[in-house]
């Protein structure tokens, strides 16, 4: 029997809600095993003979986050097939999103925001204190939806800057003073060209390398490629 066309999409609409639902599950089992997981020592014998291996309790998430194991990020790592530092990462990620954003976390958790949005939102308030990521979250919640994907984690930004615009100028401050231009070594007949600049810097040269490329291509040869 040929699958007609409202049964094609209603089988993809099936799959991506199921897509949706899969990863909200998969947030909320990596924040349960990372609050319950402990070490268990009855005996005490590992305070005794090597106090080194003494489990203690660490921040991996921010501002508002329980307290982790610290061997948890270990088995984490084992459990996912990932380096220990990414799997540290991907778990401050959702500790601040359960934490730190319940709203966001309750509306993913119902299927309304995807987690890699939602997951990216808590990333832009990793500066933030906990009250300031709290109203930004619920001013977010109100327009988020009206917005494609680019222009809703911009919001974001925008939000940021109006809640705490004394962060924001300090986190430019930071980059500012981290500016640098560095010319990579020469490999294959190319050199790679890194730096971080200002704007108006950036602008500036880009608009110079744009008309020295012009001047360049009248002299190219006409057999060269590009």
């Amino acid at each position: 029997m040929q699958t007609t066309t409202v049964e094609a999409a209603e089988r993809l609409r099936s799959a991506l809600i199921g897509e949706r639902a899969a990863e909200a599950a998969k947030l909320q089992a990596l924040v349960d095993l990372a609050v319950q997981y402990r070490v268990a020592d009855s005996s005490g014998e590992y305070a005794t003979i090597l106090p080194e291996l003494t489990e203690k309790l660490v921040p991996v998430g921010g501002d508002g986050c329980p307290l982790i194991s610290e061997f948890f990020t270990h088995e984490l790592a084992a459990l996912l097939g990932v380096s220990v530092h990414s799997a540290t990462k991907r778990l401050h990620h959702a500790l601040n999103l359960r934490f730190r954003h319940p709203v966001l976390w309750r509306a993913v958790q119902e299927l309304e925001v995807v987690a890699w949005k939602a997951l990216e939102v808590a990333k832009r308030c990793d500066d933030l204190p906990a009250p300031d990521a709290l109203v930004v979250t619920d001013r977010w919640m109100e327009r988020q939806h009206e917005l494609g994907p680019g222009d809703a984690l911009d919001l974001v930004d925008t939000l940021i800057a109006k809640q705490r615009p004394d962060l924001v100028r300090e986190k430019e401050r930071k980059q500012l003073k981290a500016r640098f231009v560095d010319v990579g070594r020469y490999r294959h007949g190319v050199m790679q060209l890194y730096g971080q600049l200002d704007v108006l810097d950036a602008k500036y040269f880009e608009a110079a390398l744009m008309q020295i490329a012009e001047l360049l291509a009248e002299f190219e040869p006409s057999g060269a490629c590009c």
